[in-house]
C-alpha cells in the first residue's frame, strides 16, 4: 500500500471519528469503562448474580407467557365441545410468540427494577457525585460503597444483554486480566494503526475457551514441570533410604535390595563344586518335582546383616 493509499485511509477514519454515531459510541465506551475501572472483586461477583437472575426470570417469564397464550385456547375450546378440535394451531402458535416476546421483556425489566431499588432503597444515589467520577476526591465526596458502584454499572448497562453480561462480570471476576480495554488507548492505536482496522475479540483471540492461557493455565504449566522433574529422578528402595538415615555408604551400588544379596549369596553356592551325582539329580528343567530354591534361616540372616552393612561383602 503507497503512502498516498495510507493518508487517505487515516483521513476517512479520521472523519469517521466525527460522526454522531460513533461519538455516542466512543462515550458509552468510557462512560462504561470508568464505572468498570471503579468496581472491585466483590462488585463483579454481585453483579454477575444480578445479571444471571435478570437472565433467568426473563427466559422464566417468555415460556410463561408462551404456555398462558398458546394453552388458554385449548382449555377453551376443551371447555366449550369437551373436545379439542376447532383451535386454530397456528395462529395460536404465531400470537404465542409474540406474547413470549412481550412477557419475556416485561419480566426483564420488573426483575432489572427490582434489583435497583434493592441496592438504592432510599434514592440517594441520584443525586450524589454531581461533579463526576474524576472530580469526586476535589469536592471532599466520602467513597462510593458497593451498593454504589453496582447500581452505577446497572444504570450504564440497563436490562439488555443480561446473560452476556452476568458472563462477563464472572469471567473478569476470576481474571481481572480479561476486563474491556481503555477506549482511548484503543482509539489511538487505531489511529496510529493508519487507519487499519485490527481484528478484535473471537477472531483476535486464538484460545477462545482460555485453555492454554490465564492463571488455570499457568498453574497447569507449573504442576506439570514440576512432575516432570520429579519423573526424572531415579526411585530409591526403602533400605537405601534406610541407609541415608543412619548415614551408611553404598547405597547406590546396592539399589536392588534384598534381591541382589540373595543373587550373590546364590551365585556364590553354585559357584562351589558339587559332585556329579548331585548335579545329575538337581536340574531343576529335568525334574518336573523340583521345588524353587529359597533362602534358609541362616542364609537369610547372614543376608539380612550384609544389607545392614551397606552390601558390602
Amino acid at each position: 500500500m503507497s503512502m498516498n493509499e495510507d493518508a487517505k485511509r487515516r483521513t476517512e477514519m479520521v472523519n469517521m471519528s466525527k460522526q454522531p454515531w460513533f461519538n455516542a459510541a466512543y462515550k458509552a465506551a468510557l462512560t462504561f469503562y470508568e464505572k468498570d475501572s471503579q468496581l472491585d472483586s466483590k462488585d463483579r461477583l454481585e453483579l454477575s448474580k444480578t445479571y444471571k437472575s435478570i437472565a433467568t426470570a426473563q427466559l422464566y417469564g417468555g415460556w410463561l407467557g408462551f404456555s398462558a397464550s398458546f394453552l388458554t385456547p385449548f382449555f377453551w375450546q376443551f371447555y366449550k365441545t369437551n373436545s379439542i378440535k376447532g383451535v386454530k394451531v397456528p395462529r395460536n402458535f404465531i400470537l404465542s410468540i409474540l406474547v413470549m416476546m412481550g412477557s419475556s421483556h416485561f419480566s426483564s425489566n420488573y426483575a432489572y427494577k427490582k434489583k435497583l431499588n434493592e441496592l438504592n432503597p432510599t434514592g440517594t444515589f441520584q443525586n450524589s457525585n454531581l461533579y463526576g467520577d474524576d472530580l469526586g476526591s476535589e469536592t471532599d465526596q466520602p467513597a462510593k460503597s458497593n451498593a454504589q458502584r453496582q447500581w452505577e454499572m446497572m444504570q450504564v448497562l440497563r436490562n439488555g444483554g443480561s446473560t452476556k453480561w452476568a458472563a462477563y462480570f464472572y469471567l473478569t471476576f476470576q481474571n481481572p486480566e480479561r476486563r474491556l480495554p481503555d477506549p482511548k488507548v484503543k482509539f489511538n492505536e487505531m489511529i496510529q494503526g493508519q487507519g487499519q482496522m485490527r481484528p478484535g475479540g473471537l477472531l483476535q483471540n486464538r484460545d477462545i475457551l482460555g485453555l492454554y492461557t490465564g492463571p488455570e493455565a499457568e498453574r497447569r504449566r507449573r504442576e506439570g514441570i514440576t512432575e516432570g522433574k520429579q519423573q526424572e529422578q531415579p526411585s530409591k528402595s526403602s533400605w537405601d533410604s534406610i541407609r541415608e538415615e543412619n548415614g551408611v555408604p553404598g547405597g547406590a551400588s546396592s539399589s536392588n535390595g534384598l534381591g541382589s544379596s540373595w543373587n550373590k549369596l546364590r551365585e556364590g553356592n553354585l559357584s562351589q563344586e558339587k559332585p556329579r551325582d548331585e548335579q545329575e539329580f538337581s536340574n531343576d528343567e529335568s525334574d518336573p518335582f523340583a521345588v524353587v530354591d529359597h533362602p534358609s534361616q541362616s542364609e537369610f540372616d547372614t543376608m539380612l546383616e550384609r544389607e545392614r552393612r551397606g552390601g558390602e561383602d
